[in-house]
């Protein structure tokens, strides 16, 4: 039963991201789901097609690897561990949409959470949203969030890209 839900989560993620690397990092990501209890989702409409430049994917990988890190780790302490992603190509840029049903972000820390060395866990963490920032800012893109105790945390990340094939761009939903 395990192997043949791994199997129809790789087939899912196969379908929806294009890029090898990406998709690889996803199936991952899944298997550190599994092991902290947390449901981890890709929207099915969800679209990444292969990207040419291994720079921006691994950015990619940065960006959405740290938000989604911390989405599951607000949820450890939660009886609902849901993560909710959407990553879409459009014809000039990537969205990643990363929403969590944990506890929020408390309103006097979203001021501070991107500061390098902040976090709420212990004194040697707190890398990962200021190089998330940073790399949004390199490549030019916007991040946006909202977050709420009752409704947890949606993060929202537009960098821009251009591909040749834009047969399966979407439209911008944030």
């Amino acid at each position: 039963r395990i192997s043949s839900e791994q199997d129809s989560a790789t087939d899912f993620v196969v379908q929806h991201i294009k890029d090898p690397v990406l998709a690889g990092f996803w199936i991952g990501k899944l298997s550190r789901a599994r092991e902290l209890g947390v449901q981890l989702a890709l929207n099915p409409d969800s679209f990444i097609p292969a990207l040419d430049n291994i720079d921006f994917t691994n950015d990619l990988v940065t960006i959405l690897g740290n938000l989604v890190d911390n989405s599951m780790e607000s949820l450890l302490d939660s009886s609902n561990r849901s993560v909710d992603v959407l990553l879409l190509y459009h014809v000039e840029y990537i969205q990643i949409t990363v929403k969590d049903t944990g506890p929020g972000i408390p309103p006097t820390l979203q001021e501070t959470i991107f500061e390098k060395g902040f976090s709420t866990k212990s004194h040697d963490r707190g890398f990962g949203l200021a190089l998330v920032q940073k790399v949004i800012e390199r490549r030019k893109g916007t991040l946006t969030f909202v977050s709420s105790g009752q409704q947890g945390t949606t993060f929202c990340v537009v960098i821009p890209y251009e591909e040749v094939n834009t047969a399966h761009a979407k439209n911008p939903d944030c």
